[in-house]
C-alpha cells in the first residue's frame, strides 16, 4: 500500500519538531507585533505633529456604513437597480467619500456671509475608487486594499469636532496599513480605535448591517470598538473594581432604570483580566449576588451576566448610608492590595464606581481614613462618580469626591447618553500607560464571539453540543451498567471501509477522518454567509500621544 502510493516512513526527532514549530510560531507572532508597532509609531508621530486647520474647506471620509456599497438595492418597475438611502445618511450625505466608481462631481464656488463670518464651500472632487472585489485572503469578502474605511458608532455624531479630528489624524495610517500588508501577506485585518469611538479598518469593506426582510427601517448598528476586549485591554491594564449602586427610595422610577443601565455599561467595559463586584446600598450595604460576598470576581462573560441579572431584582427603599458603602468598598480593596503585595512602588489599579442621584454631604473623613496615605501623597484607589438625573443637588460635593481621589466626575442626564458618559473613565485609567513613555507592552486578547453576531453564537452552541461524543459515552456507560465487556477501540476508532476501494479512495477516506482544524471566532462585520470558523488576529496597542 505504502509503495503503491509512493510513501515511506522516516524517523523524526520529537524535540526537533517542537523546536521547529516554536520557531515558526515565534516568527509569525513577531511579525504581527512589528505590524502593530509600526501603526503605533505612525499614530504617535502624527498626533505629536498635528495641527488642526478648520479652514481647509469641505471634509470627506470613507465610511464603511454610509456608502452606496452598503445601501439596499431594489428593483423598480423598469427593472433597473436603484439605491435606497437610509434616513440617517441624508443629513450628512456630502461628507461621505464613496467606495464605488463615481463620476467627478464639481460643486460651484461661492460664499455667503452669516453673522460676520464667511463660510466657503470649495470645489471638491470625489475620489475615483475602484470597486470592492472579493479577496480569498479576507474570506472572500469584497474589500479594497488601497485604503481603509471608517466606522462610527450609531450613538456618536460623526461630524463632531473631536471625531472629525480623529478621522483626519488617522488618514495617514493608510500608508502604514499597506506597508504592513506588503511586508507580511499573511496579515489579516488591521484596526485603529479611538476613545471617541472612531474605528479605522484596513482593508476597506462594507460594514455589515443585517436588515430584516419585514423591517420597516434599518436595523440599528450597535457595534462600538470602545467596549471590545482588544480596545479595553490595550487602553487599560488589569484592574480591581467595586461598583456602588444607590438603591435608596429616591432612585425609584427612571432613576433606577438609568442606574441599572449605567452599571451594565460599566460591566461591558471589563475583560477577563479584571476583577469586579457590585454592591447596592441603602441604610445597609448588600452584595447583589450573595454568593460573591466579600470577593472580587473575575469579569468573565458568565460572571458579568450574573451581575446584570442580579441588579434587575434590586428594590429601592429607605435612606442612603454612603459612609458605610464607601468603608466596605475600601476595606475590600485594601484586603486585595495586601494579599497581592501592592504598595507605593508596585501599585494596583483599583477603582470605585459610584452610581447615585445625590450624596448626603462631605465625606472627607472616610477618604482620609481609607484612601489618603503618606500625608495625602499616595491615593491607592481612584473614585469615579456618576450623578444621575436632571434635577440634582450638591453637585460640588460629588465632583470633589472624584477630583480629590484621582477619578472623574460625570453627569448622566438621560438614558440615551449613558454609554458616552460611562466611557469617559477609560482615558483616565489609561493615563499610567501613557506616562510610561517608551514602554508599550503588546496585548494579546483571547478568542471571543462578538455579541452582535447571534448567528455565530448559534453555530457555537451546536458545535459544543458534541452529539457524537455524547452518543459514544452513552453506549459506553450502558455497556458498563449491563456488565458487558466493551471494546474501547470499536467505540472510539472509526474503521475505514475497504470493500472494493482503490488505494487512493481509502487514503482520502482516512484523511477525511483524521484531519483536524484550528479556528477562532471572527469579526462581527463579516458577511453572514461566512459564519464558520476562520482565523483572525486581534492586535492592539496603547498610544503614547493622548490628548487626555
Amino acid at each position: 500500500k505504502y509503495k503503491a502510493m509512493n510513501m515511506r516512513v522516516e524517523h523524526k526527532s520529537g524535540e526537533e519538531l517542537v523546536n521547529i514549530i516554536s520557531e515558526n510560531v515565534g516568527r509569525m507572532l513577531r511579525r504581527k507585533m512589528d505590524a502593530v508597532t509600526c501603526i503605533r509609531m505612525a499614530a504617535e508621530e502624527q498626533a505629536e505633529n498635528w495641527e488642526n486647520n478648520e479652514e481647509e474647506g469641505n471634509f470627506t471620509y470613507v465610511s464603511g456604513k454610509y456608502s452606496p456599497v452598503s445601501l439596499t438595492q431594489t428593483e423598480d418597475e423598469s427593472n433597473t437597480t436603484r439605491l435606497q438611502i437610509p434616513s440617517n445618511m441624508k443629513k450628512n450625505i456630502d461628507a461621505y467619500r464613496f467606495m464605488r466608481k463615481l463620476r467627478l462631481i464639481d460643486l460651484s464656488f461661492f460664499y455667503c456671509r452669516t453673522r460676520r463670518r464667511f463660510i466657503y464651500l470649495l470645489r471638491i472632487s470625489l475620489h475615483l475608487f475602484s470597486e470592492l472585489t472579493p479577496d480569498s485572503h479576507f474570506y472572500n469578502i469584497p474589500v479594497n486594499t488601497s485604503f481603509s474605511s471608517v466606522h462610527i458608532p450609531t450613538n456618536v455624531y460623526d461630524m463632531s469636532p473631536t471625531v472629525v479630528e480623529d478621522i483626519k489624524k488617522t488618514e495617514i495610517l493608510d500608508d502604514t496599513f499597506r506597508q504592513n500588508y506588503e511586508s507580511d501577506p499573511a496579515l489579516s485585518w488591521q484596526y485603529f480605535g479611538s476613545v471617541t469611538g472612531m474605528l479605522r479598518q484596513y482593508p476597506a469593506m462594507q460594514w455589515r448591517i443585517i436588515i430584516e426582510d419585514d423591517a420597516d427601517e434599518d436595523e440599528a448598528d450597535i457595534y462600538d470598538c470602545r467596549v471590545r476586549s482588544w480596545f479595553i485591554e490595550a487602553a487599560t491594564c488589569s484592574k480591581d473594581m467595586v461598583i456602588l449602586m444607590d438603591t435608596s427610595g429616591s432612585m425609584t422610577g427612571m432613576g433606577k432604570t438609568i442606574a441599572r443601565t449605567t452599571v451594565n455599561v460599566i460591566l461591558d467595559t471589563l475583560s477577563n483580566n479584571d476583577f469586579v463586584t457590585v454592591l447596592s446600598y441603602t441604610n445597609e450595604t448588600y452584595d447583589v449576588v450573595p454568593c460573591f460576598k466579600d470577593m472580587l470576581i473575575q469579569a468573565t462573560p458568565e460572571n458579568v451576566d450574573t451581575f446584570k441579572k442580579a441588579i434587575i431584582d434590586v428594590k429601592t427603599e429607605g435612606l442612603a448610608n454612603l459612609t458605610e458603602a464607601f468603608s466596605r468598598a475600601f476595606n475590600l480593596l485594601s484586603t486585595y492590595r495586601e494579599t497581592r503585595g501592592c504598595g507605593v512602588n508596585a501599585s494596583c489599579n483599583q477603582l470605585i464606581m459610584l452610581v447615585t442621584d445625590g450624596v448626603p454631604g462631605n465625606l472627607t473623613e472616610v477618604f482620609r481614613t481609607w484612601n489618603w496615605r503618606d500625608n495625602d501623597t499616595h491615593i491607592p484607589v481612584r473614585v469615579f462618580t456618576y450623578l444621575l438625573g436632571k434635577e440634582v443637588t450638591k453637585v460640588r460635593e460629588i465632583q470633589w469626591m472624584a477630583c480629590l481621589n484621582r477619578g472623574y466626575y460625570t453627569h448622566v442626564h438621560t438614558l440615551e447618553e449613558v454609554r458616552e458618559q460611562v466611557l469617559k473613565y477609560i482615558p483616565v485609567v489609561a493615563r499610567p500607560m501613557v506616562l510610561q513613555e517608551v514602554i508599550h507592552p503588546v496585548v494579546w486578547t483571547h478568542a471571543y464571539a462578538d455579541i452582535t453576531n447571534p448567528a455565530l453564537a448559534i453555530w457555537l452552541w451546536l458545535v459544543m453540543q458534541h452529539a457524537e461524543q455524547q452518543s459514544r459515552l452513552e453506549k459506553h456507560l450502558k455497556g458498563k451498567r449491563l456488565g458487558l465487556r466493551v471494546n474501547e477501540d470499536d467505540i472510539y476508532i472509526q474503521q475505514v471501509q475497504r470493500k472494493q476501494q482503490s488505494p487512493l479512495s481509502s487514503f482520502k477516506a482516512a484523511l477525511s477522518f483524521h484531519s483536524c482544524s484550528s479556528s477562532i471566532p471572527k469579526d462581527p462585520s463579516v458577511e453572514a454567509d461566512h459564519l464558520f470558523p476562520q482565523i483572525l488576529q486581534f492586535l492592539s496597542f496603547p498610544l503614547h500621544a493622548d490628548r487626555n
